[in-house]
């Protein structure tokens, strides 16, 4: 793995040789395959791997303590909400439930562009350490290339487009790229050769024959993609649907994974809610690449004009033009409306969720809403900051990243949920002038924002260096 941190904390249950106690947890696997040949091309660039239970190849374990403390090192709250409620982010941490700070993001940047398409921008070295082009790192382990990329005046070199589609949203899923493309629908394009220098077409939406295949399904209007997890899953491999399947889960210790990790939920204006089994992409097959509908759900039109989506657990939160939507995607076959929030939001547009919170950006800037209980989000009375033109948010520990239009990237300080407040305004100078969304992910020891800027392309931010 690239990040190594002592400053997080989790807890977790272990197997029965200890008795099921509640331990500390590491994350002791966090693999992605990259396989380079002799000619330097990029054969396999980082491929997540997954198990024979189909569970991804990130593995976390239990680990028990080695040493006894002399006194307490830990308090209440450190595993309970404090009486301050300002430790929403750490007890995230704690319950394994992650606080998205040390997201991987590896060394291509996806952007949707409209009517221009898609495109996958380079931003790190090929050679380990693979630092960030204009880093610290960079300018530590390849001073070389960091000069060349500061003459160039910090402008990248490499960029591979697929033109031809309305993108509006994107999300990598492995070795695929999933795309909501407006009147195109749901279309999945195949990055596996993003970085093969063998290859003059890297993103494809065909790498074989049409009539062989079939990875998109058309909607009205297309406008927003999610999955249970960017990195691929594969319920069908033991469903626990027979009796050997149930008795290895149960040597196993394990459980099924959900259905819901094997389709794509996509948000439209005209249909709602389209949900798409993709299990296709995973099973290893060439025979069945013929992606379906399984589910299309608009119960009573409320979720017409639907512009964003999010899969909270085993719920799908949808922003429409007016309102927070809930939908249960349990079974995503059949999903079931639960409940919607209006007020305050005015003209919704993106959200993030990091344990009880749920922090949302409108036409009036960034507000909180109380998801503790998931079906039915409550909004805090008096908390939200306002902000000119609050676009795309991200959440990384205490601190959430807004785009914020021509006045750059907003951070927010969101220690204090229902008392968030303005960090700073980062615009660079005037650089950042049109910024519509943002990422936030970590390379070795610093920590860096991916901003869509609008007309001025895609932006890379070092937020921390050590």
């Amino acid at each position: 793995p690239q990040v190594l941190r002592a400053d997080g904390y989790m807890l977790g249950i272990d197997g029965s040789v200890q008795g099921h106690k509640v331990m500390p947890v590491r994350s002791s696997s966090a693999v992605t395959v990259s396989v380079t040949d002799a000619t330097r091309g990029v054969a396999v660039n980082h491929a997540p791997t997954i198990s024979s239970a189909g569970y991804n190849g990130n593995a976390f374990n239990t680990h028990p303590p080695h040493t006894v403390r002399a006194a307490e090192t830990k308090t209440c709250s450190d595993c309970h909400v404090s009486k301050e409620n300002d430790n929403n982010s750490w007890v995230a941490s704690v319950l394994m439930q992650g606080s998205n700070q040390v997201n991987f993001m590896g060394r291509f940047i996806y952007i949707a562009e409209g009517r221009e398409g898609l495109s996958a921008t380079l931003v790190a070295e090929q050679t380990e350490p693979q630092a960030v082009m204009g880093s610290h790192l960079q300018q530590i382990a390849y001073p070389d290339w960091y000069a060349k990329h500061e003459a160039r005046g910090g402008r990248l070199q490499e960029n591979y487009a697929h033109r031809g589609a309305d993108v509006r949203q994107v999300q990598m899923y492995g070795e695929f790229l999933l795309a909501a493309a407006g009147k195109q629908g749901f279309v999945v394009y195949d990055i596996a050769n993003v970085a093969d220098k063998d290859f003059s077409q890297r993103i494809v939406d065909s790498p074989f024959s049409r009539v062989g295949q079939k990875l998109y399904v058309r909607t009205k209007d297309a406008t927003g993609v999610a999955v249970g997890s960017p990195a691929p899953l594969d319920p069908r491999r033991n469903p626990g649907e027979t009796e050997d399947q149930r008795k290895w889960l149960e040597l196993n210790e394990e459980q099924p994974v959900a259905p819901l990790y094997g389709y794509a939920f996509i948000c439209d204006r005209q249909e709602g809610l389209v949900t798409v089994n993709i299990n296709t992409l995973t099973d290893g097959l060439n025979t069945n690449n013929q992606l379906k509908r399984a589910a299309t759900y608009n119960p009573e039109g409320h979720l017409t004009n639907a512009r964003n989506i999010n899969v909270v657990g085993n719920y799908a939160y949808i922003l429409t033009d007016r309102a927070l939507e809930v939908v249960n995607i349990s079974d995503p076959t059949g999903p079931r409306w639960v409940s919607e929030t209006t007020a305050p939001l005015r003209d919704p547009r993106s959200l993030a969720v990091q344990f009880r919170y749920c922090f949302l950006t409108d036409a009036d800037g960034m507000k909180v809403l109380d998801v503790t209980d998931l079906e039915h989000p409550r909004a805090v009375e008096g908390a939200g900051l306002p902000l000119r033109d609050a676009q795309g948010i991200y959440l990384a520990r205490e601190y959430a990243y807004v785009a914020d239009g021509a006045d750059g990237l907003a951070i927010l300080d969101i220690e204090r949920a229902e008392h968030p407040k303005l960090d700073q305004l980062f615009n660079d100078g005037g650089k950042l002038s049109d910024t519509r969304d943002v990422k936030v992910g970590m390379a070795y020891a610093s920590l860096f924002a991916y901003v869509a800027d609008g007309k001025n392309g895609l932006k890379v931010v070092e937020l921390t260096n050590p």
